[in-house]
């Protein structure tokens, strides 16, 4: 009964062992596709985690996942995420409905209802596709540097440092114990 209990025992460390190696290498991988603005990018999909109240029509904490499109793919009265700029030069995405799509001149623009200006191909990011209310929060908790390190780096590195530990005992070496000069 104690060998089936210790079986078990050892098979469920594994078991969340590596259901914890698949999450850490997602969130790896979901920081590393990140963008210099901040939005993950897997091929023709973008990841954006609404931060705040400014985005119309989206809670703050939402994920939405937007499907990248050329100004060529769009059509009038079309939902757009894109790249906006304030006074001080500083990036931020914002959304809004298509007036108007100018393929005949160059280089081609969209022109926003209720939205001074026009947008050209590079500021578009696309269309919104499906979205997920709160697994922005948790995903903006997991992508942070703190939380990152905490939960990712450091319990990694045990693991590492466990599996050494362990290697030189089975060769006779135990470093923990100490030396008598």
């Amino acid at each position: 009964m104690n060998d089936k209990l210790n079986l078990y025992k050892k098979i469920s460390i594994i078991v969340l062992i590596v259901l914890y190696l698949i999450f850490a290498s997602y969130i790896c991988i979901f920081i590393l596709k990140e963008n210099k603005f901040g939005i993950t990018e897997f091929g023709d999909k973008s990841y954006i985690i609404i931060k705040n109240n400014d985005i119309v029509n989206y809670k703050k904490g939402s994920l939405v996942i937007v499907e990248n499109k050329n100004i060529s793919e769009l059509n009038n009265n079309d939902e757009i995420f894109y790249y906006n700029s304030n006074d001080k030069n500083e990036i931020y995405i914002s959304n809004g409905i298509i007036e108007k799509v100018s393929l005949d001149t160059e280089p081609q623009y969209v022109i926003l209802k209720d939205i001074k200006g026009n947008w050209k191909d590079e500021a578009v990011i696309g269309t919104p596709v499906k979205t997920y209310n709160g697994l922005g929060y948790i995903l903006n908790v997991f992508t942070n540097d703190f939380c990152f390190l905490v939960l990712i780096i450091i319990p990694i590195l045990s693991l590492i440092l466990y599996e050494v530990y362990n290697i030189l005992r089975y060769f006779g070496i135990n470093p923990l114990k100490e030396s008598k000069n």
